[in-house]
This record gives structure tokens, sequence and C-alpha cells, in this order.
């Protein structure tokens, strides 16, 4: 079992704490489990308090397997009928794809099973049950994993266990199919394809959610609430003479045609402030790559420039660079300072900051925001989750992203 995913990566075995009925259904209720603010909606009888259950996050995908047949059956194509065995084509990861939705006016912020659709067992269940315990994080053995649209626009089809019917794409160029035959006599992976390159070991960036640690925030103590920009992650470096450009998870060609290549031939500064600070680390966002995010509107037919919103710089010996304190201004470039996803609220924490994560976005355009960004004004670390800086999606925003 997994223990070094964020919390919000992983697929844990949790307890319920109180069920409620649902105001405005009668055959629903609402569950809630314990460490958590996380809601679910469920048919009535389904859970009682102090059950254990298996809770699955939203933004996670489920593989193509029977106990989540009632999630990906409706989109896959069956070819030799409903038998066992029978093989299904393949069902993109965003069909797959856990996420909150309103029923009957109230969320239902991912999925609960029970722990027998898994053959999960609390105690010593023998056989082929296995054991597992409350905390437990059991996604690698059900075979659910974050949604990452960056893996081949959503598709993750290693992670599909059943039988499947794959769908052979011809290329229609002629790079297309020297690409494609190096692919198909194993020359090259087909992951290889983006240009990939080798360059300094830094950490992936990545916030856990804020529902799975409530209280790790202290009552009155100072925070900065920013706007989570709906975008493609993006980090850039110099050093030992080179400029690296990379998306979340690889470097690549900073010449070439991918997202942080265009950011960077759209955003000057980063290469100049990057050789200036040899070894430090720029992470954010990169917009427009999302459709209906552009973040910043430009009349029509006019160029629309690759932004980069800066969330966090790490110094070359491996700190993050505190931004809203007097350390921070050695390091001022204009851009930097403008190019900050907008701060929502700044001040002493409190419960009705949650609140925050919906509503209209705060950079000039027409749409709702992805959700808030919670960080301690003054840089501190927690057990568990590391430094204390925490993400809220708003659940209109993962509502509407996976329509």
């Amino acid at each position: 079992m997994s223990t070094e995913k964020k919390a919000n990566h992983q697929a844990n075995i949790v307890r319920i704490s109180d069920v409620r009925k649902h105001p405005n259904a009668d055959k629903l209720e609402l569950v809630y489990m314990e460490g958590s603010l996380f809601q679910c909606v469920s048919q009535i009888g389904t859970f009682k308090i102090g059950d254990l259950a298996v809770y699955i996050q939203p933004d996670s995908v489920v593989p193509q397997t029977e106990p989540f047949k009632f999630i990906w059956g409706p989109h896959s194509d069956m070819r030799d009928g409903q038998e066992p065995g029978a093989l299904y084509s393949e069902v993109p990861a965003r069909k797959r794809r856990i996420t909150a939705k309103r029923l009957r006016g109230e969320w239902s912020e991912g999925l609960l099973m029970h722990l027998l659709d898994f053959e999960f067992s609390v105690g010593d269940g023998g056989g082929i049950l296995k054991q597992v315990h409350v905390d437990d994080d059991v996604s690698d053995l059900i075979g659910v994993i974050h949604y990452d649209p960056e893996v081949d626009g959503g598709k993750v089809a290693d992670l599909t266990f059943a039988p499947k019917a794959k769908k052979v794409k011809r290329p229609k160029t002629l790079k297309g199919w020297f690409f494609f035959l190096l692919h198909k006599f194993k020359i090259m992976k087909r992951e290889e394809f983006v240009n990939k390159i080798h360059g300094p070991a830094v950490p992936v960036y990545d916030l856990d959610g804020y529902k799975n640690y409530p209280h790790v925030f202290q009552a009155g103590e100072m925070v900065v609430v920013t706007e989570k920009i709906h975008g493609s992650s993006a980090r850039f470096m110099y050093f030992d003479g080179t400029l690296y450009a990379g998306s979340r998870n690889h470097w690549v060609d900073p010449s070439g045609g991918m997202y942080p290549a265009k950011a960077l031939r759209d955003n000057p500064w980063i290469a100049e402030w990057c050789q200036l600070h040899e070894g430090f680390s720029l992470y954010g966002e990169v917009t427009p790559t999302q459709k209906g995010y552009r973040y910043d509107p430009l009349p029509e037919g006019k160029h629309i420039k690759h932004r980069f919103w800066l969330f966090d710089i790490r110094d070359a010996q491996g700190n993050w660079v505190p931004k809203y304190d007097l350390e921070y201004e050695h390091l001022a470039h204009p851009a930097i300072v403008a190019d900050r996803p907008p701060v929502i609220y700044a001040g002493p924490y409190n419960d009705t900051i949650k609140a925050l994560a919906d509503g209209k976005t705060h950079t000039g355009g027409n749409h709702i925001r992805e959700g808030i960004v919670i960080e301690a004004l003054n840089i501190r670390y927690a057990r568990g989750i590391g430094r204390v800086k925490l993400k809220l999606a708003s659940n209109s925003f993962l509502e509407k992203d996976n329509k």
C-alpha cells in the first residue's frame, strides 16, 4: 500500500462518522467520514455510522475492472456481449474520472464503496481477502490513479486491467508515419515522442487537498489565499550553463513546440531571471491551455500570448522562497509581481475561507475560478504534508470540467 502519494492522489479506507437524511430526496442520504470535510450522497441504508468503506476522491481515475463497471460500462462498446472475459473497447480516462456532482441540490464529492466490492477484510479474512486498516491507501491495490490531463490527453491505458480492444490511429503525415513505425518496431517508446530530455532532479510540484487536512491551519494564523489557475503546470531552471523548461513531470526541448517552450518564448523575463539566479526553480501554470479558460482575453484575431503564472520559487539549496516578506525583495522582478495569481484574501485564518473556492475568476475573465490555494504566511511544515500550503477546488469547477 502506497504511503508516499499526496493525500488527494490516494484511495483510502475510511470510517463513516455521520449519516444524515438528504433534505431534498427521500431515498438519499448524506454520508460523512472521520477526519475529512468531504461529503458523499448515497442511497438510503447503504452505510451506517461506524462502517468502514473505500473512499475515492474527486479527480481520481478508476480502472476498467469489474468493481467499477457501473462507471465505465456505459461508455464501452462490447465486442463479445456480456460474457465473462468479453473484450471491451478502451474507455478514455476522462470517462472513468471521479468528480463532484450535485444530486438534488447536495454535493457528492467522490465515491464511497463497500470493502467487499474489492474483497477487503478488516480482520484476518484469510483466503483471498486482503486485510486492510483505517487510513490505508489502497489505490495501488485497486488500480486507482490521479487524473492527469498531461498524460496522452487524459488516456491512461496502462492501468486499464481488463482485456480491451485498442483502436489504432493511422498517421496522416510523413513525420507521423516515421514515429509510428519507430514505435511499431519498438525502436522508440510512445512517451519519447514528446522530446523529453534529461535535466536537474527537482521535485514535481503538487499540493495536497485542504479537505484531507481541515485542521492543519490554526485559528487566527496569518494566511494568504490565492486563486487556483486552470492551465498546465510548468517549471523553469538555469543550471550548469543550460536553460531548462519543463511540464509537471518532464523536462522538454526549450526550443520545441510544447507549451513550456512557448511560454519561455512569450515571456523573455523567465530566461533572464533564471540566468541571474542559477540553480533556482520557478514553478507555475501556463495559460491558455484549457478550453474556456483564457484568463487574459484578447480581441479576436490577435495573437494569444502564453502567460506564466508564478506560484513558487525554490532556491539552489532546495528551500522555498518566502514570497510575502522582505527576503523576497532581492529576487524581485516586475513580471514576478505582475504574473502571480490574484490574492483573494490575506489575514487571520477562519472557517469562512473555504467559501472563497467558488465564484468568478479574479483575473478579468468571464469564467468561474478553479478554486483557491491557502498557505501559511510564514512558511512552516506539518507532519504528513510538508509545507503548509493546500488547495481547495471548487465543486462547480469539478462538475463542469468533467462534462
